[in-house]
């Protein structure tokens, strides 16, 4: 038998039946791999496949993108939406597209505003701070709201901190919606004023191109972080502080109206 290969790039090294391609000089996108066999007696067949090259791993933001750390700050309760969402198909091929299921089910849900912050191969999309019912359901405007907005250009953990000092007694919540093909973990550590400067710090108020018009990776889930503060309001100056949730973030999600807006059962 005599083995004949072809490649629309990179290189096939080896010979014979078993070769391996070498993808180095190519760029993101897809190229077939040819074999043909021809038997010394006038006999031949041919078969290809075809190999999808990505761009994954990438360790820096954009220049117009802040980011949000990965492992984050301890969250109060966490949850892995369902991949039906966000399922593969003609309508489901970039970045763009999870955040315009994502968009539309906060702009149903009264979430009109929102911050973007970079992950590795994704994004995280941040709600502004409201307050809420211990079994998380939203209060009703003004007091939803009541803590004051946060301007996006100086978006931060800390911003919302401070602004809790004047705000009501009660709880409030901040949903922070991780996109990426990667391992959402946490640090064990509780998100605090000093470090805010860290993560959240001026949020995009939209998704840059740049990352929208990536593909959307082939293993992408998106994590849901709940994190729930409680304000006291014993003394003017009482802080308030990160707690953890009496409910899990599905219920969070239930009660703010996202579960159903996202077509979820």
């Amino acid at each position: 038998m005599q083995y004949s290969w072809f490649a629309s790039g990179g290189t096939v090294e080896g010979s014979g039946p078993e070769v391996r391609w070498n993808s180095a000089g190519t760029q993101r996108g897809s190229y077939t791999i040819t074999a043909r066999v021809d038997d010394a007696r006038g006999g031949s067949a041919i078969c290809s496949a075809t190999i999808r090259v990505d761009v994954t791993g990438e360790i820096h933001p954009p220049a117009d993108m802040k980011e949000f750390p990965l492992p984050a700050p301890e969250a109060s309760t966490r949850q892995v939406l369902p991949d039906s969402p966000f399922a593969a198909g003609p309508n489901m091929t970039t970045l763009r597209d999870m955040d315009r299921v994502l968009s539309t089910a906060l702009d149903q849900t009264g979430y009109g505003e929102r911050s973007y912050l970079w992950v590795p191969d994704g994004f995280a999309l941040v709600t502004r701070l409201e307050q809420i019912y211990p079994d998380g359901r939203p209060k009703p405007p003004p007091a939803r709201f009541s803590a004051g907005p946060v301007p996006l250009r100086t978006f931060s953990l800390g911003d919302y901190l401070r602004a809790l000092f004047t705000a009501d007694p009660g709880y409030y919540r901040v949903l922070v919606f991780v996109v990426t093909p990667h391992d959402v973990s946490e640090t064990g550590k509780k998100p605090t004023d000093q470090e805010s400067s860290d993560w959240l710090h001026g949020g995009a108020a939209a998704l840059p191109s740049v990352v929208a018009e990536k593909p959307r990776p082939p293993e992408v889930r998106c994590v849901v972080l709940v994190y729930e503060f409680e304000n006291k309001k014993t003394t003017a100056t009482t802080p308030a502080v990160p707690v953890p949730s009496d409910i899990d973030a599905k219920t969070h999600l239930q009660k703010a109206g996202i579960w159903t807006a996202l077509h979820l059962p």
